[in-house]
């Protein structure tokens, strides 16, 4: 039973560790670099244009 705890807790890290890695590959990939820059309320420059979709096929 400690094994099957010990995989187990392994296994949550990596999946963790692997969406947070998606999560900013794939905002990265639909980007849109075109829009305009704007300042956020903190001073920060941001982008307030739309997400692209990501075209894997073609």
């Amino acid at each position: 039973m400690l094994k099957v705890a010990e995989a187990n807790r392994v296994v949550d890290l990596v999946c963790r560790e692997m969406m947070a890695h998606f999560k900013t590959l794939f905002s990265a990939m639909t980007r849109d670099e075109e829009a305009p820059k704007t300042y956020s309320h903190r001073g920060a420059i941001e982008s307030r244009g739309q997400v692209t979709v990501l075209d894997a096929v073609g």
